[in-house]
């Protein structure tokens, strides 16, 4: 199941070539725009994997820092596009949020990796 979270993140990162709150973020105002569409769902799919991370190192403090910046990267990502969809929808800020996404995605992947590792010790 791990693997397959972090197969499918990679997947997304890369179909973008582009945590968090416990809410889900806000569903596109126009959800039959693809791009809307597609960076919501990576968003979804990134705060899964690092709500999952935060609870599988919940036990292993050496994982914390790592964790709040990977929180800190996702809420920005999230506010970045929450901005991006009540605006006038640039279509040059989706560059940017694609590259906010694809790091915070690259930067959860890494930890979860990190996380597994330290567990199985």
């Amino acid at each position: 199941m791990k693997k397959f979270v972090l197969v499918g993140l990679l997947a997304l990162t890369v179909a973008l070539s582009g945590c968090p709150s416990a809410k889900t973020p806000d569903q596109p105002a126009t959800p039959a725009a693809s791009w809307d569409t597609i960076t919501y769902q990576t968003l979804i799919s990134v705060q899964a994997a690092l709500n999952g991370a935060k609870a599988q190192a919940a036990a292993l403090p050496q994982f914390k820092t790592q964790i709040n910046q990977a929180i800190t990267a996702y809420n920005a990502a999230e506010a970045a596009f929450k901005l991006y969809e009540t605006g006038a929808k640039n279509p040059a800020d989706q560059s940017v949020i694609n590259q906010q996404i694809s790091a915070v995605a690259s930067q959860v992947t890494a930890l979860v990796v990190s996380i597994e590792a330290g567990v199985k010790k």
